[in-house]
């Protein structure tokens, strides 16, 4: 991997607890919160959020400066079902630099979708900064507009 420690590029959770999903908490508030819907699955649980905290949303007023946060994290989207359900592929080029192929295969109304992102590891290491940058906005949105709702 051509030296790069990926602790250090991309960064885990490292075991800290995050606390509990936005949306469920959200779903708590008394009056407010009866109608969102807690869908299973991670991508679902966005677009409720989304839901949620949109212009329509019961907490469209509290969500207004989580919008843009979300907006750019759920961008990221693809990316992370691939790396989830699709299949990836890593090489190693003459110079010893890694490339990663990530195929996915979905169904999309219907219709099956075939996606294949190939990345370089200068690539792969710039995409893993802008979405722990992108997961750091989201959470601090998410954290200021809980305190908020909690008074």
């Amino acid at each position: 991997m051509a030296g790069t420690d990926d602790r250090r590029v991309c960064p885990r959770r490292g075991g800290r607890d995050r606390g509990v999903d936005p949306a469920f908490q959200l779903s708590n508030v008394p009056t407010k919160g009866k109608n969102i819907n807690l869908p299973h699955l991670v991508g679902q649980r966005f677009a409720a959020l989304a839901e949620a905290i949109g212009t329509d949303g019961p907490f469209a007023v509290e969500g207004k400066a989580l919008s843009k946060a979300l907006e750019e994290f759920i961008a990221f989207e693809t990316l992370r079902a691939t790396l989830c359900h699709g299949t990836q592929t890593i090489t190693v080029d003459h110079k010893g630099r890694w490339h990663v192929t990530l195929r996915l295969q979905a169904l999309r109304n219907g219709k099956v979708v075939r996606e294949t992102l190939v990345l370089d590891e200068n690539e792969a290491i710039e995409r893993c900064k802008m979405i722990h940058a992108a997961r750091q906005r989201l959470e601090s949105k998410i954290s200021l507009m809980i305190k908020a709702l909690a008074g």
